[in-house]
């Protein structure tokens, strides 16, 4: 385990750029800007801005 650890962190170190899928309520924690909710990116622009229309 120690040397699977070890092998990430040198793989993040030596990489340009990194992503990260989490679950839900994350963003919010992190206070970026959710896509559901009240105050959400869903409810601030129109939804054919931020769809992919191609696959629907």
């Amino acid at each position: 385990m120690q040397k699977t650890i070890k092998g990430t962190i040198d793989i993040l170190k030596n990489s340009k750029s990194a992503a990260a899928f989490t679950g839900a309520d994350i963003s919010v924690e992190s206070m970026i800007v959710p896509f559901r909710g009240e105050n959400g990116i869903w409810n601030k622009k129109e939804k054919e801005h931020l769809a992919v229309t191609k696959l629907l």
